[in-house]
């Protein structure tokens, strides 16, 4: 006998598959009749050749009335009258229907939900209304309504209230056993009242199930549906008539104003594909609060621009993510934590109340959590010393609480110690009373197969080269050196005019500084413009109107270091603590001022020894006449020569231009005045290369 017995075993193990075989079909919500029919031929096809292989398990339909977790309306009656009798068809010997609502199903998709045999609902899930119309629905739909629940033993009237707000619902405490225990409020007066008339059929997992409607698990996504149901994943197939496709944006590097206009610009180019889920792969960090709050807002208005077939944003928190992501992901419609997500706030530190105060918003604003719960979260992300508590009133539901509670209040255990900084995990973002979302995945392409999102349906919009050059030129260390190699050559320029070259290179390099700027912040500084704009007037009228170097030159420089350190810093600074940022952003650049400097002077010593440069310069064994500069460098001991020599300037001197003294063209330098071109000058100190000469108004000029 035990021989038999093990031997059955054995056969059974070889025929019947290890996993219950199911489809998945994601209700669209333009539900067309054909693609009822098509469903309907699949799944009798696949339900046979199950059959045929002696699989003692019925096969599972499940139907997905919230693809991709949004909210879903059908609004075709007959389509989804269709759906109905479709699922009423089906033998139940063959095929179970189970059906999945993850958010709001509203419309009549609700009929076809009441037909599932096993009706499933999420934790955040509304079922109605099924009707909101001026008029009254037909009564034949209505008793359409009534059928569909009754024939799986749920509540007739419920299923009418659901479709008519008008009607009344009450308990009958002497219905018996296996019989509907709700009437109809307008035929029977006795009972219990339990909904009004004129008051919507709209409810909740908790409403739903005390009414009969739904089971009693809830899991937390279609991952859990399956799990609930033994169905091995390679066992499933996925019926699926979204034409849209999925859209990857992958994010990374430091939140900022450049982020905020990448997303504004990929989602732009995603709904001009009508997708049906835009997931931001979030692996990103650092960068200020109000920065993620801003990138937020910018996806939510860009998706907004849908209108009706607005598609769900998702945010993807991968193992890369950091602090303010969480900031931007809560922006979304729904969160995916991977298993190895980390985030906090410790990185942030000196931020905490920018951060608490971002958190504790967009959790309220968007509805993730009550207010007191928000205010509790954040605060034990966003600073070491809170506690962070799940607690509980007596008899009402698990809450979060910072502190020691209430003497009313129960602790139901600590979820993070007072003192120590604190992460937001995939486990504790998905336990209660938490709940931000489902449980955590091994990786984004796990979370599409448990989607059904195939390959050919993704669409991933990576960074473009622009932005990956403007992160390195926005780099403070590149900044540096940009203003740095921008000052020395503007500086060559004006000291000596005509070179033409160090002038290109002193554009290129301060319109690359104020390029990366405009497309890191996201939008062009005109004050920082201008400001540099009157930088450059104040210089030049310092150089070429005012004698000598002094406070309107000096103010010209300041004006053009505090231009570009407000291009870096993002925007005119609002609070002292913005005022001590912004000052952090242009404290480097003092170094750009001191390394242009010493730019500059290595530039005039040692130009005439370059190749393919010293011709831009005066050399000494050649005539003045045979140079193509009209300026000239010449060795100490020939300079030393001409002390106490007569000339004549050919240049102004502002201070710096040139004087001929007998047969030579020499660069000199006034003694502090302005000298006009013409003047009779006097050679009366020589200091290395650097010549320095003196007006004379003596008329007796041997080298006039």
């Amino acid at each position: 006998m035990a021989a038999t017995w093990i031997a059955t075993a054995l056969l059974a193990s070889l025929t019947v598959p290890s996993g219950r075989p199911a489809t998945i079909f994601h209700v669209p919500e333009n539900l067309e009749p054909e693609t009822v029919r098509q469903l309907s031929a699949e799944i009798q096809e696949r339900a046979s050749a199950e059959r045929k292989k002696g699989s003692a398990q019925r096969y599972s339909l499940i139907l997905d009335f919230n693809p991709g977790g949004r909210p879903s309306r059908l609004t075709n009656l007959d389509s989804c009258l269709v759906l109905t009798r479709m699922i009423q068809g089906l033998d139940r010997d063959k095929v179970l229907t189970i059906g999945w609502i993850e958010g709001d199903l509203t419309g009549h998709g609700v009929l076809a939900a009441l037909s599932c045999e096993d009706l499933v609902m999420g934790p955040k899930a509304t079922l109605g209304p099924a009707h909101e119309g001026d008029g009254e629905l037909d009564p034949i739909y209505k008793a359409a309504y009534e059928d569909a629940a009754r024939r799986q033993g749920r509540s007739a009237i419920v299923a009418r209230k659901l479709a008519d707000p008008g009607t009344s619902i009450r308990r009958d405490p002497d219905a018996r056993p296996g019989t509907d225990r709700f009437r109809d409020g307008a035929a029977f007066a006795g009972g219990e009242p339990v909904m009004e008339s004129g008051s919507p059929g709209r409810f909740d997992r908790a409403r739903a199930l005390e009414l009969g409607l739904c089971s009693a698990d809830s899991p937390a996504n279609l991952a859990g549906v399956l799990q609930r149901l033994k169905v091995d994943r390679d066992s499933v197939s996925d019926f699926s008539s979204a034409a849209g496709p999925v859209v990857q944006i992958n994010l990374r590097g430091e939140i900022n104003g450049a982020m905020r206009e990448k997303i504004t610009r990929d989602i732009r180019r995603a709904l001009g594909l009508r997708p049906e889920i835009v997931v931001l792969n979030l692996e990103c960090h650092g960068g200020k609060p109000q920065e993620a709050v801003s990138a937020g807002e910018a996806a939510r208005s860009m998706i907004s621009m849908a209108g009706p077939e607005t598609p769900r944003l998702v945010a993807y928190l991968s193992p890369q993510a950091r602090g303010n992501a969480l900031v931007l992901a809560l922006a979304c419609d729904a969160l995916v934590f991977d298993k190895q997500a980390k985030l906090g706030f410790e990185e942030s530190q000196g931020a905490g109340d920018q951060a608490e105060g971002a958190l504790a918003t967009v959790l309220a604003e968007r509805q993730w959590l009550a207010a007191a719960d928000s205010k509790a979260l954040a605060s034990a992300l966003a600073r070491k010393e809170p506690a962070l508590l799940a607690v509980r009133q007596a008899g009402g539901p698990l809450a979060l609480a910072p502190g020691p509670p209430a003497a009313e209040t129960r602790v139901d255990r600590e979820i993070k110690r007072p003192g120590e900084w604190w992460f937001l995990t995939g486990e504790t973002a998905s336990a209660v009373p938490i709940e931000l979302c489902g449980s955590p995945v091994e990786s984004l392409r796990n979370w599409y197969e448990t989607r059904g999102i195939s390959s050919k349906r993704l669409v991933i919009f990576e960074g473009s080269a622009l932005d990956e050059l403007a992160l390195f030129l926005s780099h403070r260390g590149t900044t540096v050196l940009l203003v740095m190699v921008g000052l020395a050559s503007l500086m060559v320029e004006f000291m000596k005019p005509g070179l033409a070259f160090p002038g290109v290179v002193a554009a290129v390099c301060f319109l690359l500084v104020f390029w990366a700027g405009s497309r890191m912040s996201g939008q062009i500084d005109w004050l920082a413009i201008l400001l540099f704009l009157l930088g450059v007037v104040m210089l030049l009228m310092e150089i070429l109107v005012i004698p000598g170097f002094g406070i309107v030159g000096l103010s010209g420089v300041v004006l053009m270091l505090c231009a570009v350190g407000l291009v870096a810093f993002g925007h005119w600074p609002r609070s002292q603590g913005e005022w001590l940022a912004y000052g952090h952003a242009v404290a480097p650049l003092g170094w750009s001022l001191a390394g242009a400097i010493a730019l500059v002077a290595v530039f005039f010593r040692f130009l005439p020894g370059i190749p393919l440069l010293n011709h831009l310069m005066l050399h000494p064994d050649r005539l003045a006449e045979q140079e193509t500069s009209g300026t000239a460098i010449y060795e100490e001991e020939r300079l030393l020569s001409l002390t106490g020599s007569m000339g004549r300037t050919t240049t102004d001197l502002r201070p710096a231009g040139i004087a001929r003294i007998g047969e030579m063209f020499v660069d000199v330098v006034s003694d502090g005045g302005y000298i006009e071109a013409g003047s009779r000058v006097v050679v009366c100190l020589v200091e290395g290369n650097r010549v320095v000469v003196r007006r004379v108004d003596s008329p007796d000029d041997p080298s006039g």
